[in-house]
């Protein structure tokens, strides 16, 4: 993962990166439900999720379906058709109880996480970018293992003789 730039915006400060990796719908929704169990579950803050259609467009919050859904991003109605932008908001235990928005950009290789805990960055330059890179990394693993048990299931891998 690359930092591409940082910038604050309305009280928020933001890294925005390039992934490794080009990412599509399913790898997103691997990604937030890594950040989902891994991380903003475990705080009793409120999770939030949205998405829009393309960048620029309105948000459209979706936080009480996906609370419905069990917090399982595949069970949700809305998810179940890709958007331009799915975004997480919450409160993450792992980096000292901050709050971070994590946005995700279909088809571009692109994503930002912000904070309105700035000194997250003075603490540690590297502390957002370990913690993004630890999710993507999770996240490709997650995509890998769904896509081989599917592939599995689907009569797509036959035992060597």
């Amino acid at each position: 993962m690359i930092l591409r730039r940082l910038y604050e915006t309305n009280g928020w400060k933001y890294a925005e990166y390039q992934t490794t990796w080009p990412y599509g719908w399913d790898f997103m929704l691997d990604a937030v439900q890594e950040i989902i169990d891994i991380d903003l579950l475990e705080s009793d803050a409120e999770v939030r999720f949205a998405v829009r259609e393309v960048a620029g467009a309105p948000m459209q919050e979706i936080t009480d379906e996906v609370e419905e859904a069990e917090y399982d991003l595949r069970d949700c109605e809305t998810l179940q058709s890709e958007w331009g932008v799915l975004m997480i908001t919450g409160v993450s235990p792992i980096l000292k109880n901050i709050q971070i928005q994590v946005e995700l950009y279909n088809q571009t290789g692109m994503l930002r996480i912000g904070t309105t805990s700035a000194e997250i960055f003075d603490e540690s330059e590297n502390a957002l970018t370990t913690y993004i890179c630890s999710m993507e990394i999770k996240a490709y693993c997650a995509d890998t293992e769904r896509r081989v048990i599917e592939a599995i299931r689907n009569g797509e891998y036959e035992e060597e003789e």
